[in-house]
């Protein structure tokens, strides 16, 4: 468990560069239209300066109030 979960989003679709940020914090990533938010355990705003990927905004925000803080598994449907 996780106190934090960082949130960032950039534009455009950056999964194919997600092998070269995902480390040990890596949590996942969505696209949404014409932006991708990758989140994390901690914070990575340099990581993206450094890579000068199109960063647009970032969101911290306590992992209990994400997720109320409880762990959840998915379902499977249909054959």
């Amino acid at each position: 468990m996780y106190d934090w979960v960082y949130i960032y989003e950039l534009e455009g679709n950056i999964k194919s560069q997600i092998p070269y940020l995902a480390d040990e914090d890596y949590i996942g990533f969505w696209k949404e239209a014409n932006y991708s938010f990758l989140f994390f355990k901690k914070e990575k705003k340099t990581l993206f300066q450094r890579l000068a990927l199109p960063y647009r905004s970032e969101l911290v925000i306590r992992h209990e109030d994400w997720e109320s803080g409880q762990s959840w598994t998915c379902s499977t449907w249909g054959k």
